[in-house]
Parts: C-alpha cells; structure tokens; sequence
C-alpha cells in the first residue's frame, strides 16, 4: 500500500481520550519523488493545525475554516499515551512520537524495526525521527496562541522514547521533538540498524526535562538517557 500524505495516530483537530498506536508494516508513506514537508510524515498523535479566529471572521471566510489566527490547546490532542512502530514499509519524510501540533499528556514511544528506510535519498531535509512532536516555534512571539497561555503546553509530551532495532534512518535521530516540548524523561535506545546523520538525546529546536527548572525541587528527577549498543551513526552521538 501507498499513502501520498501523512500518516496519524489521531485526528486531524479532534481528541483521542485514551491511548493512540500507530503499526506500520509494509508499504509507503509519501511521495520520494516529490519532497515537500508536511507530507510523507509518521505521527503519534493528531495533526491540530487549523487555527480559528479569535475576534472577528474576515470576509470571505467562515468560522471552521482553519484559517484563524490562533492554535487551539486540544486540537489533535492524545488524553493518553501514543506510540509509533514502524515493523516494515518506507517513510519518505520523517517519525515524529507526537503529533504535528497535536500534544499528547501522556508518553511518546516510537520503534524504527524495518528493513525499509526513514527519509529519501538527496531529499533537501528530513528522514529524521523524533520521540516527540513537530510543534512550531514563537508562538507567543508570533502571537499564534492567547496572551494568556503558556506556550510550553503546545504540542508537549510528558515523556519520549524512540528505540532503533533495525533499517535506516537517512537524517538524525532525536529523543525530543522538532520544536515540541518534553516536559519529563527521554530514552533513547540504539540497538541496530544505521543513521545516517546524528543522533541526540535532547529536541531538534526544543526542551526536554522541563518539568523541574534547574536547582528547583526534587533535583535531577527527569534525566535523558542515550544508549548505544548496536546501531552504526555516521555523524556524531549527543548526550543532550
């Protein structure tokens, strides 16, 4: 089987009350012969990126088009925990644990064990694999979401893991998210199999650990743990 687009664990604004799983063993997700990047993508959770308007709908639109101005906190949202395995298949784009803005309140897992490959060779990005979600950058900046709001609780997660048996990974690997928030531990475990590119511990763009601010209450609660037993990395091997 062949899915052009991506690939979720929830809905595309709606909510998942309990736990969400994503099996995946054979077939292909995306395009390789047509690169663009929010398609040909794994989530753990919801997609969560319409946006609603939060005064006045402008001519021309109406109110559930998705063309606001704000995110909505529980768009695509996961209540419990969700977890991604990829057992066989092709994924053109990348693995995100989370979902594209959709956070989930419980864990992230996610298992690479294919013989196929994460990412495209010679695709100008991606072929990376996140335990955590997309999320997007300055949102308070960019005034995405309400004055009011903390901008950590966007497309967060409370812990990740991404575990490496087997296949390839032809970008990086990263415990965290893209630009979304861990807020408790990462594991991430290397058993097998090759990366392309680096591995870390912590997010591409975003926090891990967060939970406890450094010098507060209990101390070193929440650690990122990086293991290497099996997998060959071409690049270098982060802690954080």
């Amino acid at each position: 089987p062949t899915l052009h687009g991506s690939l979720y664990g929830g809905g595309e604004n709606g909510h998942v009350y309990h736990d969400a799983s994503v099996m995946m063993y054979s077939g292909k997700v995306g395009n390789p012969d047509e690169y663009y990047a929010y398609r040909g993508n794994v989530y753990g959770a919801g997609c969560g990126t319409d946006m609603y308007y939060s005064s006045s709908i402008p001519d021309g639109h109406t109110a559930h088009d998705g063309a606001g101005d704000k995110y909505n906190l529980i768009a695509g949202i996961v209540k419990g925990n969700a977890t991604v395995t990829i057992n066989g298949g092709d994924v053109a784009n990348n693995v995100y644990g989370a979902g594209s803005m959709g956070k989930v309140e419980g864990s992230t897992s996610v298992t690479i064990n294919t013989n196929g490959a994460i990412g495209v060779d010679g695709a100008p990005e991606g072929g990376n694999v996140y335990g955590a979600a997309r999320g997007e950058l300055d949102l308070k900046e960019n005034h995405l979401i309400p004055d009011a709001d903390d901008p950590h609780n966007y497309s967060s997660v409370t812990n990740s893991s991404v575990t490496i048996t087997k296949g390839t990974v032809r970008g990086s690997v990263y415990g965290g998210g893209k630009a979304g928030v861990v807020n408790g531990k990462v594991e991430v475990q290397l058993d097998g199999g090759t990366v392309a590119h680096d591995v870390y511990g912590g997010g591409a763009l975003a926090q891990t650990n967060t939970a406890y601010a450094a010098g507060s209450e209990p101390a070193n609660t929440y650690n990122t743990t990086v293991n290497l037993a099996g997998t060959t990395i071409t690049g270098d091997l982060y802690g954080g």
